[in-house]
């Protein structure tokens, strides 16, 4: 059977010496025939693949891209094309799946190139193969040019932190890649899909009969999920915002449709109900309507300030680096802490707009500090700026352009740990000459698993381990532990938040590089920041260490 099934391709040598995958299955799913390309990306040989079943092949099989292909040819009949990623093979590949003979399908799985595989991560995710965040940011703008109506759903999965904490991060990839799936199959294939969170999926659809879609995609989303034969509940909002071509005559700001949805989304989740509409006065209302329009003209006018937190070596006490802080001192409203504005800046998208800003600030900062040559100066990033091309692209110039200065991008755990993209940024950072830290190491569900991605030269303790660790004996264990770790892999320990002399002691004890916190110091302008340090003099401790 597998040799008149060949016979139709030029030959089997030739189609086993091409660079591209290749197999033809059947109905069920079984493999007739595989070329060695396509049993690599298994890690087999052909004889180890053909006449098997896929799923005994993939376990994973019903969540990849392949599968997707192959149920599109079988409902429409006709040639599907789609970019996938590849989780045997860890990079993108272009899937063509097509009918091949009577009850047989074939797939043709193209390799792509290393300038096409860095184009794709910047706009896909890795982990359920769905456009990323950044690529709807840039689609958004031409999807809002269409002369049809349309209607978009924010699907958020409540509680999955806390569902990654107790089942664990495989589980909940796992679960992702269901969902994923399950979204791509009930949206039709005009349909817009994608990841913009960890926990969050968007749809934007321009048929008209999206209720009955709505319908069969909720019924379909929360049945129960399957991974290592056991089964999971995940429980879902979902935010509903329609858009018609009398809005789009008004130039919506791009940025505010998914404002929109997360509004509604926020709303919903208050009244404890599973799904809910955006309405126009919710927004009206919304104090954080007008938060974001003057945040971006804070922006514009340079209302934003840097203040810096020091950062103290623990055997000389003296100043070894210091973080970065923006401060926003509003016009009329004077000072505005940053939780109030953060929140909302992220849920605008306009979180890489202020990192550059601190970014470029700092750097102006230092034409009069004339300290950040010899200390290193960590400045906070946000998933949006290690993700998005444009950040990325202003980052590695300032890093270039500025080799004098030792910045620091300090990365949160939440947000990156599943972004290949991520990675690969910040691993060029680093060959540029930056420095990365890991901000509030301990709070996330994946803690050890980032420290398996990410090369870091600095590792920050959360305060919330510090703040109690004279009393709680877990508390000092852990944080023992951390430093631990943290320096046999190499990196500078910093434990940020030390508010008291004994918090002080213990974390000397403990061999604790770098100590951050009001005890030593608030953060503070500029100007007295410049003077701290030449009271309390310069320490070489962290080029000693890196």
């Amino acid at each position: 059977m597998t040799d008149i099934h060949i016979q139709n391709f030029n030959s089997e040598t030739v189609l086993n010496e091409i660079g591209d995958a290749i197999c033809i299955g059947d109905i069920d799913m079984n493999y007739v025939w595989v070329n060695k390309n396509f049993a690599a990306l298994y890690g087999m040989k052909p004889e180890q693949v053909i006449g098997k079943n896929a799923f005994q092949v993939y376990p994973n099989f019903e969540k990849s891209v392949f599968y997707e292909n192959i149920l599109k040819v079988q409902k429409t009949g006709e040639p599907n094309v789609q970019i996938g990623y590849s989780q045997h093979a860890k990079q993108f590949v272009v899937v063509r799946a097509s009918k091949y003979k009577d009850d047989l399908f074939s797939l043709i799985i193209y390799q792509m190139k290393d300038n096409q595989q860095t184009e794709l991560v910047n706009k896909f995710d890795s982990l359920t193969s769905l456009p990323n965040r950044f690529y709807y940011q840039n689609k958004i703008k031409s999807i809002l040019d269409y002369p049809q109506n349309l209607n978009m759903f924010l699907i958020d999965i409540n509680n999955f932190k806390l569902f990654n904490e107790k089942y664990g991060s495989h589980i909940g990839d796992s679960c992702l890649m269901e969902v994923a799936s399950r979204i791509k199959q009930k949206i039709d294939l005009n349909d817009f899909a994608a990841r913009i969170s960890g926990d969050q999926f968007l749809i934007i659809t321009f048929n008209s009969q999206y209720q009955d879609m709505l319908i069969e995609l909720k019924k379909h989303i929360r049945s129960y999920y399957e991974s290592n034969d056991k089964k999971y509940n995940l429980e879902f909002t979902i935010s509903h915002y329609h858009l018609n071509n009398n809005d789009k005559e008004e130039q919506i700001d791009p940025e505010m449709p998914l404002h929109y949805l997360e509004t509604a989304l926020k709303v919903a989740k208050n009244k404890k109900i599973r799904f809910n509409t955006f309405h126009i006065d919710m927004i009206n209302k919304s104090e954080s309507y007008e938060m974001i329009q003057e945040i971006k003209q804070g922006l514009k006018n340079k209302e934003f300030v840097m203040y810096y937190q020091p950062q103290m070596d623990m055997i000389t006490g003296k100043v070894c680096g210091v973080e970065a802080l923006i401060r926003w001192i509003h016009p009329t409203k004077g000072f505005i802490p940053p939780g109030t504005f953060l929140d909302t800046a992220y849920q605008a998208g306009l979180m890489s707009d202020l990192d550059q800003y601190v970014i470029q600030t700092v750097i102006e900062d230092n034409n009069y500090l004339k300290l950040f040559e010899e200390l290193p100066v960590s400045i906070n990033l946000s998933s949006y700026s290690i993700v998005n091309k444009d950040s990325q692209d202003f980052i590695k110039s300032a890093v270039i352009s500025h080799r004098g200065l030792k910045l620091c991008f300090e990365i949160t755990e939440t947000g990156v740990i599943d972004s290949l993209d991520a990675k690969l940024f910040l691993e060029n950072l680093k060959s540029l000459g930056a420095f990365i830290a890991i901000d509030d190491f301990g709070t996330g569900y994946c803690s050890l698993e980032y420290l398996l991605h990410y090369s870091c030269d600095f590792l920050k303790i959360d305060r919330e381990f510090i703040k109690n660790i004279q009393n709680s004996h877990k508390n000092k264990k852990i944080v023992s532990n951390i430093i631990k770790l943290g320096q046999s892999l190499g990196a500078v320990i910093v434990a940020e938040g030390v508010e008291t002399q004994m918090e002080a002691k213990i974390l000397e004890d403990f061999n604790c590089d770098i100590i951050q916190g009001y005890f030593y110091a608030r953060p503070m302008k500029a100007e007295d920041f410049k003077i701290f340090c030449q009271q309390k003099g310069l320490s070489d401790l962290k080029s000693n260490l890196i």
